[in-house]
């Protein structure tokens, strides 16, 4: 694959570089295979961003490779993920305007109607398990609205709750953080799953103050 990579890299092609946006994701935890990958990103940055925006990888090493052509294919790329196709919006892509605002958090402003309806979708209790627990990780993006989502996501921590969706809102308190967070998720200690219980101590344990 690492030979694939570099063979796939010298080749201006657009098919060229949509197989190497797929090794990239498949392979994104090989230095190797990035280093091969990211020789050739000059080349192939659209179909790259495209993939790493699509599949939350490395999108943090795209930003870090700079240059005014790859903000303009992010920029390009995030607005049309920000459109909801004929049937909505799908997962992937509130996962991958999420993953942007984690690291450009001055992008919320611009996805403010993203957001609005990343919170409806999650009061909707008829919508797909999946989008909604996508949706929550939209939460929390923006300082008007903070106190407001932090009583949200409080709510999706009773047993009634599917544990994907409950899993899903420990992650975005966790990412807003408080020191009110232990007390919060400790709550509801008792009615968690094994899976539930697991990752809530793992999420405390993320920071010492949290332990205390």
């Amino acid at each position: 694959r690492l030979q694939a990579a570099c063979s796939l890299g010298a080749s201006e092609s657009p098919e060229a570089g949509r197989a190497l946006a797929q090794l990239m994701v498949r392979d994104a935890d090989d230095m190797y295979i990035r280093a091969a990958v990211f020789s050739s990103a000059h080349i192939h940055f659209d179909q790259l961003a495209q993939a790493s925006l699509e599949n939350g990888v490395l999108l943090s090493e795209l930003i870090k490779l700079g240059g005014s052509h790859s903000k303009a294919s992010l920029d390009a790329l995030v607005s049309r993920l920000a459109v909801p196709g004929k049937d909505g919006f799908q997962p992937g892509q509130l996962r991958s305007l999420a993953t942007w605002i984690d690291h450009n958090p001055e992008a919320s402003s611009g996805l403010a109607e993203v957001i609005a309806k990343a919170r409806n979708i999650l009061a909707d209790n008829d919508a797909p398990v999946p989008l909604r627990a996508a949706a929550i990780a939209l939460l929390g993006r923006q300082p008007s609205h903070l106190a407001a989502d932090q009583d949200r996501l409080t709510k999706f921590l009773t047993p009634q709750v599917p544990s994907e969706i409950k899993l899903a809102a420990v992650e975005s308190m966790a990412r807003v953080g408080g020191e009110r967070l232990p007390d919060i998720l400790l709550k509801g200690w008792p009615n968690y799953l094994p899976r539930e219980r697991s990752h809530v101590l793992d999420t405390l344990l993320r920071r010492k103050d949290w332990t205390l």
